[in-house]
């Protein structure tokens, strides 16, 4: 696959596709197209969440400022491992990549491979960012642990000039530079740094490539609303909100942070229109008409929600006492309406704790943002959630072309295997593996049958 010239604008792709080989039941490499509204769906243990966790196993690693013994630091808030026998899967197709996490991301046509293996420890053995380009591991005996990090010599010339030019501009001069041939790589957290050994002090300053860098940025820059949210506590602790729309750790912490911070202006040029659309996304839900936030002290804060759907808006009372629904609710909301263009937003579970009218609007919401361009990801088991996202393709609120709906299966081995269904104009869903409508059919079946079977008993 070709990889996009340095010399565009990067910035303005998102991720368009995800596959991952080796970790936990995905065995067997499965490739997942990625669009402004793409739904994973299947039954427990299917593989979803399994697609998902090695990038947010990336995520944690570049956030944490402490550098990892490996490519990977394995506990943290996104995911938490001991050791990678835990991820790595146990069954494959191949019995040759056994112990081998294969990650492929694409952005734009910006693509990048990274293959990692345990022998003993997991280390990053190679990445490829093109046909032509792959940065390998190779046994040395100069090499004080025995391994040194090079890139492929079966790089074109112009591939290899084209790297060397890179490290000049970097270095602001080429005085001592050896030749470009002589490149070493070095592992750097997820990630190959890329590097030349300078003559006069072997120094051996690392760069990497912009399709790199970008793929960095779109991990660290991704939006997880974890499934486990939702709390009964009565008071937050007030955090600064990072630059940009990245939240290193869990995003859920920093929501009654980002509600109070759209009330100033001078932080937030459209505060207003967030609180203004968070209210309104809320009412759309029947779950309240709003939402509040006030200051304790200096370091904790408060969510409001008014008593009643209907009554007074300022007679308000604690989150902690209207419920579930709305504390489950709000991250998701408020992470829809923050994220920008581009920007992969990853949801488990949107539907928790909501009134099946309520999982069956949250699609229009959806349908929102992913017309705004933003990228989501949804993981889901609300055959309500899917019929609202059908009916929004059938009413011309989202074109069939930005959905993606991904079914997950096992098979006798434990192995995963993905199907993708495509919707036409219609919302009408073509193949699909396995319907919600038809567990639900067998459900009221089956007790209409009970009933049938079931003797009256006597009325007098």
């Amino acid at each position: 696959m070709a990889v996009q010239s340095s010399n565009g604008p990067l910035d303005g792709a998102g991720i368009t596709r995800i596959a991952v080989t080796g970790f936990k039941s995905l065995g067997a490499k499965t490739d997942v197209e990625i669009r402004p509204l793409t739904v994973l769906a299947g039954a427990n243990s299917s593989g979803k969440s399994s697609l998902m966790q090695p990038l947010l196993l990336m995520k944690q690693t570049f956030d944490n400022e402490r550098i990892p013994p490996g490519p990977f630091w394995l506990r943290g808030e996104q995911v938490g491992y001991d050791t990678a026998d835990q991820f790595l899967s146990p069954e494959t197709l191949d019995a040759t990549v056994a112990k081998r996490l294969t990650i492929e991301l694409e952005a734009k046509n910006n693509w990048a491979e990274l293959v990692f293996e345990k022998s003993p420890d997991v280390v990053v053995r190679q990445y490829t960012i093109s046909s032509e380009l792959t940065v390998v591991e190779t046994s040395s005996k100069d090499s004080p642990d025995g391994r040194i990090w090079r890139v492929n010599r079966d790089c074109t010339e112009e591939t290899l000039k084209e790297l060397y030019e890179s490290v000049v501009q970097r270095q602001g001069s080429s005085a001592g530079l050896l030749s470009p041939t002589d490149f070493l790589v070095y592992p750097e957290r997820c990630f190959l740094g890329v590097g030349v050994r300078f003559a006069e002090d072997g120094a051996i300053p690392t760069f990497h490539r912009p399709e790199i860098n970008l793929l960095r940025h779109k991990i660290q820059d991704m939006i997880h609303v974890s499934g486990l949210r939702g709390s009964a506590e009565r008071e937050f602790y007030l955090h600064g909100l990072p630059y940009g729309n990245t939240f290193p750790g869990d995003f859920e912490e920093y929501v009654p942070s980002i509600i109070e911070a759209w009330k100033d202006v001078t932080k937030y040029a459209n505060g207003l229109q967030y609180l203004h659309d968070l209210a309104n996304a809320l009412q759309v839900l029947e779950l309240a008409s709003g939402v509040e936030t006030r200051k304790l002290n200096e370091s904790k804060i408060e969510v409001l929600i008014p008593r009643t759907l209907h009554g007074d808006p300022k007679d308000l009372v604690n989150i902690a006492d209207v419920g579930l629904a709305v504390s489950q609710i709000l991250p998701v909301l408020v992470a829809l309406l923050l994220a920008h263009s581009n920007q992969l937003v990853y949801i488990e579970q949107p539907e928790l704790h909501l009134h099946p009218r309520a999982q069956w609007r949250l699609a229009q919401l959806l349908a929102q943002a992913a017309n705004r361009g933003v990228r989501l990801v949804i993981e889901t088991h609300s055959s309500l959630l899917l019929q609202g996202i059908m009916t929004c393709v059938a009413q011309d609120k989202i074109s069939p072309e930005n959905v993606a709906l991904h079914w997950f299966s096992r098979d006798e081995k434990g192995i995963s295997h993905v199907s993708t269904a495509e919707l036409d104009e219609k919302g009408r869903v073509g193949a699909w593996p396995e319907d919600f409508g038809e567990v639900e059919l067998r459900a009221s079946n089956e007790y209409l049958d009970a009933v049938e079977k079931k003797p009256y008993a006597d009325a007098n």
